[in-house]
């Protein structure tokens, strides 16, 4: 049985308005971030001003806050003069809806069912990354592939881009396992890019004791780039932060981050 080809379609790329960062050094910085920008900084509700400061002044928040909506749930006084402020993470411009046992967890946002694949599949000679649409847009504008390496793990993956052998491993990175400031949203979908396989890229599993997942130093020309897939968000399970204030300060309190459910749809 003959499979039917693949439809290749374009996806306007959005345009930036923050920081492209060159990645020279390897070592991921908090002002590779998105800068402060109150205008653009969405949060809602009544939120006292030391805590907005905090959400400024901290690189995931502060992400967080540029990419989905904060939705201020409220704030709790605890024992020895501590407060512990909630907050709701949803897409720019959706409602948090709160579940009845739990006010900081939020009912599942649904965007209807999308043509496309629940899994990529597998090709010999090629490797997979799967990132945000932010580092997918970067490398398009500078003409490479490099990661800044802020989630790589320990000194020897330094300056590592690192892919997988495992395509459902890279769909994980670029969906429901991402660092929630970096989960999908409608707007801003993750990304699994394929590349050919040769001999710049070594094995790492001495670091990660997996036998799928490799590393390279140096950039990644885009004419090595096959493939690219895009996430179409299906589903969207909001996440929850806490901030929490007492006599040190303030600091982090529990969070969880949202979840994604959708299909994948190749572009290249």
């Amino acid at each position: 049985m003959k499979r039917k080809p693949i439809k290749i379609i374009k996806v306007r790329p959005i345009p930036l308005s923050f920081h492209l960062d060159l990645d020279r050094d390897g070592v991921f910085d908090k002002n590779d971030c998105r800068p402060f920008d109150p205008r653009k900084q969405h949060i809602r509700g009544d939120v006292p001003e030391d805590v907005t400061k905090y959400i400024k002044d901290n690189p995931s928040f502060r992400e967080t806050a540029h990419r989905m909506d904060l939705v201020h749930l409220g704030s709790e006084e605890g024992g020895w003069t501590t407060t512990y402020h909630k907050f709701g993470i949803v897409p720019l411009k959706e409602e948090f809806v709160p579940k009845e046992e739990r006010d900081y967890r939020g009912e599942t946002i649904t965007y209807g069912k999308k043509k496309g694949t629940k899994s990529i599949p597998r090709k010999a000679g090629l490797i997979y990354r799967g990132m945000s649409w932010q580092e997918y847009q970067n490398s398009l504008k500078r003409g490479y592939f490099k990661s800044r390496g802020g989630y790589n793990i320990g000194a020897s993956q330094k300056g590592a881009t690192c892919a997988s052998r495992s395509p459902e491993q890279a769909m994980s990175y670029a969906s429901w396992f991402t660092p929630f400031p970096k989960t999908p949203t409608p707007e801003e979908p993750g990304v699994v890019v394929a590349f050919e396989e040769n001999a710049l890229w070594e094995g790492n599993n001495l670091y990660t004791g997996s036998s799928n997942e490799v590393q390279r130093k140096g950039i990644i020309p885009l004419s090595e780039m096959e493939e690219v897939y895009v996430f179409q968000m299906e589903k969207f399970i909001p996440g929850h932060m806490e901030i929490i204030k007492d006599a040190h300060g303030m600091q982090s309190g529990s969070r969880s981050g949202p979840r994604v459910e959708g299909t994948w749809r190749r572009i290249k």
